[in-house]
């Protein structure tokens, strides 16, 4: 397996941090530089929509295209906020640890009405590459698989 650049620079870098793997679900808390707190996540659905709420509200990386709702609040969408500043560092980043697993997420493309970048799995210290989001979800169920019910 070839050494990747995870890009410990990226201001989108996440951490997640998995505490418990129930039911084939994932719960755990997300880490990045932008809040004091995590956030929580109780299942992979949830997991997603952080993250995507989480690149639109820093706008990295920019989105190739604009995912369509059934509920679409154009006001509010199309309003520009401020960008947020970042409160934490990478060291801060690097210090999480989930109760199953630990990995540094790096979406470095969101093309195609998806994402693509690197994973991380901390523990292990091996970094895979990934085309979707669903590729993604793979291998983070791939790596927990130990921790299923």
């Amino acid at each position: 397996m070839k050494q990747m650049n995870l890009g410990l620079a990226a201001p989108n870098l996440v951490c997640i941090c998995v505490d418990n793997v129930k039911d084939n679900r994932i719960e755990g808390r997300i880490y990045h530089y932008y809040t004091e707190q995590p956030e929580i996540i109780k299942d992979t659905m949830q997991l997603l929509r952080i993250l995507e709420a989480f690149y639109d509200r820093i706008d990295f990386p920019q989105a190739a295209e604009q995912l369509r709702e059934f509920v679409n609040d154009s006001a509010e969408v199309k309003r520009r906020k401020q960008l947020p500043k970042p409160v934490k560092d990478r060291e801060f980043l690097m210090k999480q640890d989930g109760e199953c697993g630990t990995f540094l997420l790096h979406v470095q493309y969101r093309q195609n009405a998806t994402w693509q970048g690197q994973i991380m799995w901390k523990e292990r210290g091996k970094t895979l590459e990934f085309r979707s989001a669903l590729e993604l979800l793979v291998l983070l169920d791939n790596a927990l698989a130990a921790y299923k019910e």
